[in-house]
């Protein structure tokens, strides 16, 4: 885990491993992530970073999509903390996540899996 700052908030980055095998080794009680950096604006969060193999990648998430809704709770509405837990959640499961995306007239809905915490790691 390796903390970053942008524009004054400190973030949690996490970056995916090479091993998806061991997965399987890690019960399903672990927290998990969608391997992205988000940042906390109004409206939302804002994508910054996706993880090169993540989730969020393989999702179809893009650095700058907003985050308006995890599950059918507006994040707007929540203190940036709760939004983060609630984006991460447990591993092995999925997340509904509505976005706004430049250039689209309609927010898009993206279902993500969240891979195990354990399986991130910090830069070296």
């Amino acid at each position: 885990m390796a903390l970053r700052t942008f524009c004054g908030t400190v973030l949690l980055l996490w970056m995916a491993s090479s091993s998806c095998g061991l997965w399987a080794q890690i019960g399903r009680d672990q927290p998990g992530a969608i391997g992205a950096v988000v940042l906390a604006e109004e409206g939302g969060f804002r994508l910054q970073e996706i993880l090169p193999g993540s989730p969020a990648e393989q999702a179809g998430l893009r650095v700058g999509d907003l985050i308006l809704r995890i599950g059918d709770t507006i994040v707007a509405d929540l203190e940036p903390s709760e939004g983060l837990q609630r984006l991460r959640g447990r591993a092995f499961t999925r997340v509904k996540l509505t976005v706004a995306r430049l250039g689209e007239p309609e927010p898009l809905v993206f279902e993500v899996f969240r891979a195990p915490l354990d399986q991130f790691h910090g830069p070296r």
